[in-house]
């Protein structure tokens, strides 16, 4: 072994005080007091040295109540077995400030002659963060604890495990391990004479080591991460712990070096990292990519690619066969337009990004055009099938800062107004409905912590008795003096997840009305509604309460109904608990002769769009004189939606129909039986 430039005693005193391991000595009594401890026990248990060595502390008092069966039983075997040392499974202790923290121990015991144990000794380490490195640490404890008790012994274990290293107090090397040869490449000799300024790597800011020189000659240790240079010119990375070592006048003598070779998860970090920019489906950079990359560019242009009814053609096809199509579009995209000056990125499941730089713009535009009408063209055959593939493509060459959000809008825009092709105009006002949106989730949110949303009641109209005996309820946010119609907030709340919410609180305020007025109430009901868990057994729940009124559930949105059997499920049980069936909007949409039978319904309502103009409009009349007959035959009674006028009313009461709904009849409101007209 090589010479060091310490007395034993001193490398003893300096290596257990500053070692990432922490030396214990226990007395083999009840709660295993301490004879012996190292000062870096601080460290780990937050507990002084002194306190362990005055008895403040025992070690049993450290370890986790959950651990301390297991710890006490390990002690208790290998101290009936002839064996001298054992290593604890990992543990926990608790700190001083309640911390808890894993714990490698790796433990000795002496016994005297006639084998009574006298004390048990060994080393402790916090494993807690250093996961990575625990292999390592437990091969070096282990060789440490085989040593001799001689400092050689200590010191040979450490050598094994780390980089070492000493330094006077100019930085000049005064002694390194093998480690620390094996690591840089160099030879023993050369770091002699050469000293650690040959392991510089240039990318390592001269700020990291004149902070680090200012720390530790001001007699502190300093610890970090280093890159190093080795000498064939490769980098590696080091986590340092650099000690002063002080002499008997507290004056520093020279420097001690800790270092662990942290090359492999610095490299395993710098992989994530970079998978971290990547498409793991397509290979493409991604959105992050795409966002660093525009801060790079000198003049950049961006377009974006997106494929059009893609969930629609996850679903025909499959998921494997969408993977494929985007897989298709990427290498495409990647073949077509990748150029020095042209990148391209999957930014979104189904949304590529391509960034130009340095292009003039109409070329920019005319390339993407180009690569558009190839696609929409020859479509993809998959799997031998000809799947038919359209794109929307937006482009924006405004200034870097505004460069994706411009180009986002633009996309949107295409999108939602079904446009192939979108180049940003700052004159088109592409902020109007996100400000909109924005407003009405903002008014939304303040609706339900507010208590705005309240039922208001239409009344529907028998022609039979000539009374009103029924009303629908219909939702309204009312702040202020201001009312809105679902018109203006339905669909927002349906994107931002809150009608689940909104649509329970109107239920509920509802019933409040059905409990203790003794009129039938018509409450709107959506296929969301209907596969809503929650809000169904509410529904049931409330109709097994004693009432006055009745309630009738219109289906709206019938065309959106995928699995009637579910559907007839909750209609049966529904319809058990006393309900009745109406369908809502019948004649538009989907909404047809095979919806009113499917959903065995008691009332088919006419949509109003039929019945405004049906005094003025024949084909309207005979639309719904072919209704009516038809709901007739099936005893099914009719509403007419939309009735305004008195010659609609008169109207509607000459072709049979039975129920007349409107503002002719009465507007929707919060109180009932207002404005009806008496001797219609």
């Amino acid at each position: 072994m090589v010479d060091n430039p310490l007395n034993s005693m001193q490398w003893l005193e300096y290596y257990l005080d500053n070692s990432p391991v922490v030396f214990f000595k226990w007395r083999n009594d009840s709660g295993w007091p301490v004879e012996y401890v190292s000062a870096n026990v601080l460290n780990i248990t937050g507990y002084s040295k002194e306190e362990f060595l005055n008895n403040t502390i025992h070690y049993a008092q450290l370890i986790h109540p959950d651990d301390l069966e297991q710890v006490t039983r390990e002690v208790v075997e290998a101290s009936q077995s002839s064996n001298s040392d054992f290593e604890h499974l990992p543990y926990r202790i608790v700190t001083k400030d309640g911390e808890i923290r894993w714990i490698s121990d790796i433990t000795k015991i002496k016994r005297e002659s006639s084998g009574v144990i006298t004390i048990y000794y060994g080393y402790i380490s916090d494993i807690t963060d250093l996961q990575t490195s625990r292999e390592n640490l437990r091969n070096s404890l282990l060789e440490l604890d085989k040593a001799s008790k001689l400092v050689e012994g200590y010191f040979e274990a450490l050598d094994t495990g780390y980089i070492l290293s000493t330094s006077d107090i100019d930085g000049n090397i005064t002694y390194v391990n093998d480690n620390f040869i094996r690591i840089s490449g160099y030879s023993r000799e050369e770091l002699m004479t050469k000293g650690h300024n040959i392991l510089r790597h240039p990318d390592v800011p001269a700020e990291t080591f004149e902070e680090l020189w200012a720390t530790i000659k001001a007699k502190k240790s300093w610890s970090g991460r280093l890159q190093n240079k080795a000498k064939n010119g490769d980098s590696y990375y080091i986590q340092v712990t650099i000690q002063p070592i002080l002499d008997e006048n507290g004056e520093i003598e020279q420097f001690l070096a800790i270092r662990y070779d942290m090359t492999e998860q610095v490299q395993q970090q710098e992989h994530i990292n970079l998978m971290a920019l990547y498409s793991t489906m397509t290979g493409l950079p991604n959105l992050y990519a795409l966002v660093r990359d525009i801060e790079t560019k000198k003049d950049p242009l961006l377009g974006i690619v997106n494929i059009d009814g893609f969930k629609v053609l996850n679903n025909h096809y499959g998921y494997k066969t969408g993977d494929l199509i985007i897989q298709a579009i990427a290498n495409l995209l990647r073949s077509e337009l990748t150029s020095e000056k042209i990148s391209v990125y999957h930014i979104h499941a189904d949304e590529f990004g391509v960034l130009g730089d340095g292009c003039l713009y109409q070329k920019f535009i005319d390339r993407l055009e180009i690569f558009q009408k190839e696609i929409h063209l020859h479509g993809f055959v998959i799997d031998d099938k000809i799947i038919p593939i359209h794109l929307s493509i937006a482009t924006s060459d405004e200034l870097r800062d505004r460069l994706l959000v411009s180009c986002n809008m633009a996309i949107h825009f295409a999108r939602s107004h079904n446009e192939k092709f979108v180049r940003y105009d700052q004159t088109i006002d592409f902020t109007k409905d996100y400000d909109e949106n924005i407003r009405w989730t903002t008014l939304l949110h303040e609706a339900i912590e507010y208590d705005w949303i309240q039922p208001y009641f239409q009344p529907i109209y028998d022609y039979r008795t000539r009374t009103v005996k029924k009303y629908e309820a219909l939702i309204r946010i009312c702040k202020n003096s201001e009312v809105f119609t679902p018109f203006f907030f339905l669909e927002i709340a349906k994107k931002v997840k809150l009608y689940p919410e909104i649509s329970m609180i109107m239920l509920e305020k509802t019933f409040e009305v059905i409990q203790r007025e003794p009129y039938d109430f018509s409450i709107n009901l959506s296929v969301e509604d209907m596969m809503n868990h929650n809000y169904t057994q509410r529904l049931f729940e409330l109709l097994e309460e004693e009432r006055q009124g009745g309630v009738i559930l219109e289906i709206v949105e019938s065309e959106g109904i995928e699995n009637f059997d579910e559907v007839n499920r909750f209609i049966e049980k529904a319809k058990a608990l006393g309900c009745r069936i109406a369908i809502d909007d019948f004649g538009t949409g989907y909404s047809n002769f095979e919806y009113l039978i499917k959903l065995n319904a008691d009332f088919l309502k006419i949509d109003g769009s039929l019945i405004k103009n049906i005094d003025t409009n024949v084909d309207a009349e005979d639309i719904v004189s072919t209704m009516v007959s038809f709901a007739k035959k099936k005893h099914i009674p009719v509403i007419a939606e939309f009735v305004s006028s008195e010659t609609i009313f008169r109207k509607v009461e000459s072709l049979g129909i039975e129920y007349a709904q409107g503002y002719f009849i009465g507007k929707p409101e919060i109180s009932l039986g207002i404005n009806i007209p008496i001797n219609l």
